[in-house]
């Protein structure tokens, strides 16, 4: 019993949609559960002279799906009830017109309906009522059984057996292809919700990544012409400009005397063949001083091979620490073996 309660009222267990695209759908098909009312009541009432059997019964379902809706929205039970509902209005249809095999076609439309919750359980619950619809009310209209004053009539050209079986023939013909089209649109959705998943995974794993980074790097990203579009705080707080100052500006506003034309060409041409930079650089800050950076630039080659924005990193030197790496080099180039204590 447990069981059956779980599965009439589950929300979540085997879900092919989201809860919020259960909603969606739930609304949808409350709103389409209303149009048919109206339709009930007007067009085929004036078409059939079936008002009454369309304004109360129409009435009834419609509020009833309503009263569901309020408690019972996002659940397999709302689903259930939308799938009988809106079968039903093909039998006030068919019921109205006393038969007329163009009514039958509105039961392969509200089967199609159906398939916006991506559920094979919906569309046969659906396919089996409006089955027994057919069966029971084939022989109600052979013993002249009346509703509302009207004889109940499932078929204008008759009834029998026969007739049943081949409606029930291209029901089930239908329910197959719907669940088809079920199996492979839940297919592809849940593919969908995979890759979603894993992206928004990614981006939260980036996220955390570039907010370490932050906390650690000097950090900026320019176009290809140079110009700075990106700057995190510890750049802005090294350079002393606000950022809206340095957005924009090119970073040789931040060049200096200290390294030659050679040395500034020799860092573009790696960049834009697409190597990474590595070395130290000089910089000058806003109110005039200086300081040193140990310097990475890393190009971001866009789809055609070619950069289309550069990344900098940056890691400020103390001055100290430069002229001692400065004279190291200049020791190993006279071969000594310098070891600072």
């Amino acid at each position: 019993m447990n069981k059956v309660m779980q599965l009439i009222f589950d929300t979540s267990s085997d879900a092919s949609l989201t809860f919020e695209e259960y909603l969606k759908a739930d609304q949808f098909m409350l709103n389409l559960i209303l149009i048919h009312w109206v339709l009930v009541s007007t067009v085929t009432a004036y078409l059939f002279n079936g008002f009454l059997l369309g304004f109360i019964m129409g009435g009834v379902l419609y509020f009833t799906t309503l009263f569901t809706y309020h408690f019972y929205k996002g659940s397999q039970l709302f689903r259930y009830v939308v799938s009988l509902v809106l079968l039903t209005f093909s039998i006030i249809g068919i019921q109205q017109s006393l038969g007329r095999i163009e009514m039958h076609f509105h039961v392969f439309v509200a089967l199609s309906f159906l398939i916006i919750y991506t559920d094979k359980k919906i569309l046969t619950m659906a396919s089996v009522f409006i089955v027994l619809h057919h069966v029971i009310f084939n022989y109600l209209q052979q013993f002249n059984i009346e509703l509302l004053k009207t004889p109940i009539i499932v078929f204008n050209y008759g009834c029998g057996l026969d007739i049943v079986l081949f409606h029930v023939a291209m029901v089930v013909f239908e329910w197959i292809v719907l669940s088809i089209i079920v199996h492979d649109k839940s297919k592809d959705h849940c593919e969908l919700i995979k890759t979603k998943n894993a992206l928004e995974s990614t981006n939260r794993e980036l996220e955390f990544q570039k907010i370490a980074l932050d906390e650690h790097a000097i950090i900026s990203i320019a176009d290809v012409k140079g110009n700075i579009i990106y700057a995190n705080d510890k750049f802005c707080e090294i350079c002393k400009y606000n950022r809206d100052e340095i957005l924009g500006q090119n970073h040789r506003i931040l060049k200096s005397d200290e390294h030659s034309a050679e040395f500034y060409k020799e860092i573009w041409h790696t960049i834009t063949n697409g190597q990474i930079w590595h070395g130290d650089i000089k910089n000058f800050a806003k109110d005039g001083s200086h300081y040193w950076v140990s310097s990475c630039i890393i190009p971001f080659m866009g789809k055609h091979g070619k950069p289309n924005k550069y990344i900098y990193l940056f890691v400020r030197i103390l001055l100290i620490i430069y002229r001692l790496k400065r004279m190291r080099l200049k020791l190993t180039k006279l071969n000594l073996n310098f070891s600072p204590q």
